[in-house]
């Protein structure tokens, strides 16, 4: 796993992106997640299945971060926030 750090100014087309998502969600971590997943469908359709997305704690609030994570058939991200998680799908 890759631990990689965004500046704020990188992510602000993703961000203004998310944050006209609605954040309604299925399960714990679904909810925190949903926005970021509709993302991600509008960019590649059905296949967001594969992916398995996680928001964790931000330790350093002045940084995002992500860690990717790629086996046979899932792509596992867990990022700082939705942003982070889009960014990293890219």
């Amino acid at each position: 796993m890759k631990r990689v750090n965004l500046k704020i100014k990188n992510a602000v087309p993703l961000f203004v992106l998310l944050f006209f998502c609605a954040l309604n969600g299925y399960s714990k971590n679904d909810e925190k997640t949903k926005s970021a997943s509709a993302v991600i469908e509008r960019l590649i359709g059905s296949r967001v299945n594969e992916f398995e997305l996680t928001i964790s704690e931000n330790k350093n609030q002045d940084k995002d971060w992500f860690e990717v994570e790629a086996t046979t058939n899932l792509v596992k991200i867990k990022a700082s926030n939705n942003t982070a998680l889009c960014y990293a799908s890219i």
